[in-house]
């Protein structure tokens, strides 16, 4: 896993997250021990990446697991790849999300890394958030939208 990380996310981590149909606490709990065990910091930032890519499809439980693994962790940054992707795999996932609070932590993260630097989204990836956030019904709506503003 740590000594060929590339190939380990493409063929093994990515399919079976997105192929397991059920999503319980013992899972979650498996797939983020695991991604914690990655050595790398650049490799789990990539692994979230690969996780955004496909923004047609919005994040299952359990990629919502591992991308609220990362940005809980004191280390994560943003890699340009995944700033370019996120905005629209949230937008996407923003329904089936609206009330779920580990989501709404996910758009907070997003969004405190956004305002620290003003150039790191477009306008157009500002509306798209804007949107996510409209439909969120978490308690911190109000602070999300507060920080896009």
């Amino acid at each position: 896993m740590n000594k060929h990380p590339k190939e380990f996310f493409l063929h093994c981590f990515v399919p079976w997250l997105r192929n397991i149909s059920i999503s319980t606490d013992n899972i979650n709990l498996f797939f983020a021990n695991l991604f914690t065990h990655l050595t790398n910091l650049s490799d789990r930032c990539q692994l979230c990446s690969y996780l955004c890519q496909n923004s047609t499809c919005p994040f299952n439980d359990n990629e919502l697991c591992i991308i609220s693994k990362w940005f809980d962790s004191k280390e994560f940054y943003f890699s340009n790849d995944l700033l370019n992707i996120l905005p629209e795999k949230v937008a996407i996932s923003a329904k089936i999300y609206s009330d779920s609070l580990p989501f709404a932590k996910v758009l907070h993260k997003v969004l405190i890394k956004c305002t620290e630097n003003n150039q790191m989204i477009n306008n157009e990836q500002r509306l798209i958030l804007k949107q996510a956030i409209i439909i969120n019904t978490t308690i911190l709506s109000d602070i999300l939208i507060d920080l896009l503003d």
